[in-house]
């Protein structure tokens, strides 16, 4: 065990020289330390490896992983089996890939969070929001899932159909929120969802 005044403990078994900054990334990093190869990163952990960060501050790391994983400072663990073809690994890390991490983000986050992550997933990997919703269905039941239809832009969805709607100027103005940068898209939408 590293002990002593140049080492400090992130989780169990996991310690950082003293002055190292301790980013989400270095946090993720170590959090899949801690599962030993027994789970994945998922939720904004994943988003921010796979470069498209959209975290709010202080967000903690998150693992994915089908055993019980002990609750730590600075970690969300959550139990879940994920399909194989909704994990990848990147840089010797599995993690969730960019439609499962906005499938879970879009359900598991309040709603303008859901949005700037989605947001920040499409507009990265190119994911379409219409596959999240996809996604949504072979996961029938799965908590928070009510939530996405408010999350994936109704515009998207249209386009899929091939079908044309008039577009009301809330609809409007929350598309201009998206394609942004992720702080200026919870301004946007924050204003937007106080009528503004």
């Amino acid at each position: 065990m590293l002990r002593g005044p140049r080492f400090r403990r992130l989780f169990p078994d996991v310690y950082v020289p003293v002055h190292a900054e301790v980013d989400r990334a270095l946090l993720s990093r170590a959090a899949y330390l801690l599962v030993d190869g027994r789970g994945a990163l998922g939720g904004h952990s994943a988003a921010e490896l796979l470069g498209a960060d959209c975290a709010p501050v202080g967000a903690p790391a998150e693992i994915v992983s089908p055993h019980r994983v002990r609750r730590h400072p600075g970690l969300i663990a959550r139990q879940d089996r994920i399909p194989p073809d909704e994990l990848q690994e990147l840089g010797g890390l599995v993690v969730t890939t960019p439609v499962r991490t906005a499938y879970d983000l879009g359900r598991r986050t309040p709603l303008v969070e859901a949005v700037v992550a989605v947001d920040a997933l499409s507009h990265v990997h190119g994911v379409d929001p219409h596959e999240v919703l996809v996604l949504a269905r072979r996961h029938l039941g799965s908590r928070g899932s009510a939530q996405l239809p408010q999350v994936v832009p109704p515009s998207s969805t249209q386009r899929f159909r091939g079908r044309r709607r008039r577009t009301s100027r809330h609809d409007q103005a929350a598309r201009k929120a998206r394609h942004s940068d992720p702080e200026r898209c919870r301004v946007l939408l924050a204003a937007i969802s106080r009528g503004r």
